[in-house]
């Protein structure tokens, strides 16, 4: 049955999951056909949303143009701060091998 399908993400997802019945084929089905509707409406709602930018405003050199730019936003709503000092947390990671140096260049150890 595989090889019948079009080269794609179902039939990957198909080769690297052995499922045992029909019913397990049909619920893997059902959530693939569940993403790509969720795909096309996301793409549907994104393209709702650009204006097509006029040829004249595209022929303007980069700083002519007006750019918007929203001010960044803090990725989380409350941050701790830090008891210790950055170069003691990392100092700390070395040593308890969470993190780890990467080689320089051209150095081989």
């Amino acid at each position: 049955m595989i090889a019948a399908l079009k080269p794609g993400a179902f039939a990957d997802s198909l080769c690297k999951k052995r499922l045992a019945n029909k019913d397990e084929l049909r619920h893997h089905i059902a959530k693939y056909i569940q993403m790509e509707e969720l795909f096309e409406y996301r793409d549907k709602v994104k393209g709702d949303q650009k204006k097509p930018e006029s040829n004249k405003e595209k022929l303007k050199p980069m700083k002519e143009r007006d750019f918007k730019r929203q001010p960044r936003q803090p990725n989380f709503a409350m941050y701790i701060s830090l008891t210790e000092s950055r170069a003691r947390i990392l100092e700390e990671a070395f040593n308890a091998k969470i993190l780890v140096l990467p080689l320089l260049a051209g150095s081989h150890s």
